[in-house]
């Protein structure tokens, strides 16, 4: 075949998952954030790269 071209490779392992329950009940205080900025307590501490 042909050789690989990916330089590098993002593994998420997570253990278990979110109920289905939590997916698709209706949250109103998540309709009231959408299409806002993610709040900077979320993101305080972590690094993002786009």
């Amino acid at each position: 075949m042909f050789p690989g071209k990916a330089r590098s490779v993002i593994y998420i392992h997570m253990a278990g998952a979110p109920s289905q329950l939590e997916l698709f009940s209706y949250k109103p205080e998540l309709a009231k954030l959408d299409g806002l900025d993610c709040p900077p307590s979320l993101l305080e501490g972590k690094k993002l790269r786009s």
